[in-house]
Order: structure tokens, then sequence, then C-alpha cells
């Protein structure tokens, strides 16, 4: 049957698992004050020595009715577990680092616990939404137009002045291509 916690606070927290590890620095593993902890208090406060590197040398077991089963090897504080006890708990802190790089696509730089990269082809989606909006004729021009943009980009040729210029009727026929087609050359360009 499982006993209410007596430890109520973080503080107390802390000053119980002190004596647990004090306990294990003494060889005196396992032992607690029952007055100020239950025995399920002690398990938890072990498997926290244990989950953060605290302690080492035994296994902690929950039997089948939620009962602890402590297996020691040779319970051992690690550096960690030392200076927690000698008050030096300070974790490194946590620095805000600020990154000044140009121009860096389809990259992650910091601390992330989660991220994704969503990688697109700008022209691809072009192609697709000239298949529904503009007319064959104008799709063959805008595809003859998107391979002269793809392959400047590719091989970085500086563009040279008028390289467009045949396209300004599709372009001002569908001015939804403006934006993509100037974030391309700009990125690009610059």
């Amino acid at each position: 049957m499982k006993s209410e916690s007596l430890i109520k606070s973080s503080s107390e927290f802390d000053r119980c698992l002190g004596l647990v590890l004090q306990n294990i620095r003494d060889g005196k593993f396992g032992e607690f004050d029952e007055s100020l902890m239950t025995n399920d208090d002690c398990a938890v406060l072990l498997e926290y020595a244990l989950d953060n590197d605290l302690a080492t040398g035994f296994f902690i077991k929950r039997g089948a009715q939620n009962d602890v089963l402590l297996s020691r090897l040779d319970p051992k504080l690690t550096r960690k577990g030392l200076a927690f006890l000698e008050g030096k708990n300070n974790e490194l802190p946590i620095v805000n680092q600020t990154f000044n790089i140009a121009s860096v696509n389809n990259s992650m730089i910091g601390i992330q616990n989660n991220s994704s990269i969503s990688v697109s082809d700008p022209f691809n989606e072009l192609r697709e939404r000239a298949k529904q909006e503009c007319s064959s004729t104008d799709q063959i021009e805008l595809n003859v137009l998107l391979e002269k943009l793809q392959e400047v980009i590719e091989s970085g040729k500086p563009i040279e002045k008028g390289m467009f210029a045949s396209f300004s009727d599709l372009l001002s026929k569908y001015a939804w291509l403006l934006g993509p087609i100037a974030t391309e050359l700009t990125k690009h360009t610059f």
C-alpha cells in the first residue's frame, strides 16, 4: 500500500536528496529517517539520483504491489553527486548566443527541442500552379522561362540585361508569377 509522501516542497526534496546521497557516501545505502520520508519517497529520490547522474551502482525495481526492490552492486556517488552535497550544485548556465550568418538555407542553428525542415522546389510549385491556371501555350512559355531562370541560378552566372525581356507579356498576364520569380532572383543576386 502506497503511503502519502512526507516531502512537500522542493527545499524538502533537496534536503532529503542530500540525506540519501550522504547515506550512499557513508555506506548506508537504503537507510533513511522514516520521520522525514516514506519508502516510496526514498525510492523516488534514489531514482532521481540515478536519472540525474548523482549516484551509480544500484538498480531500483518496482514489484507487483508497486513495492520498491533495491539491487546493490556498489553504490557510489558521482562527481555530480559529490558537488550536490558540497553545495556546488550549479548547472552550467544556459547562454543565449547570437549567430550572425549571412545566408543559411534549409538549416537549423541553435538549440532546438523539436525541429523540422520543409524543403520545397519553387520551380515545381510554379509549374503545378501553371497547369491549373495557364493555357497550354502559356505553360510552354512559362517552362522555358523557369528553365532559363533555374539555369542562371544553378550556374551562378550573372543576369544579363534583357535576359528575361521576352517574357514580359507572360509576366504581365500572370502577375502571380512575379513574387516567386523575384524571390528566387533575389536569393541568387544577394
